[in-house]
């Protein structure tokens, strides 16, 4: 833990939260409850700002529950500033409110999606991530006589 007696380097913590789950997509929207906001992923950014005393956080230009992190008063007032007493500044990163689109796809073609390859891809880039998981020793808290058949599927795959 950093000594809060000294005096502040002028560090800032990249609070590009929960861009984690899309990876690669910078405008994404993610709506998320606010237990896994609380529990899953606020605690590192708490940690840095409130034991690593710094002076100040950048927001990144993503969704989070259909609010632009630079501009969500409930996390950047309520949360950062709030609870968390942080009393520095809140730069944008990269320009990020310039950046920020409403409709996430509105720069794509709109036939980007129904491309035949395009469409080969996705199915070559899925078939390349699954993961599988063997239940060894019940070391999943998985039940072979209740679950026949379980599919993990993960809403952004690029």
């Amino acid at each position: 833990m950093a000594d809060p007696t000294c005096s502040k380097l002028p560090l800032a913590a990249n609070i590009t939260l929960l861009t984690m789950s899309i990876i690669g997509k910078a405008y994404g929207d993610t709506v998320y409850s606010q237990q896994d906001l609380d529990d899953t992923f606020q605690p590192s950014f708490k940690s840095c700002v409130v034991d690593g005393y710094v002076a100040s956080v950048m927001c990144s230009y993503n969704q989070v529950n259909r609010k632009p992190t630079c501009g969500n008063p409930d996390l950047l007032s309520g949360v950062i500033r709030g609870q968390w007493k942080l009393n520095g500044a809140g730069p944008s990163v990269n320009g990020g409110l310039m950046r920020f689109r409403p409709n996430p796809n509105d720069h794509h073609p709109k036939d980007v999606c129904a491309r035949l390859e395009n469409q080969e891809l996705t199915c070559d880039v899925a078939r390349k991530r699954i993961v599988l998981l063997k239940n060894g020793e019940g070391s999943l808290p998985l039940s072979p006589t209740s679950i026949k058949s379980l599919d993990v599927i993960e809403q952004m795959l690029m």
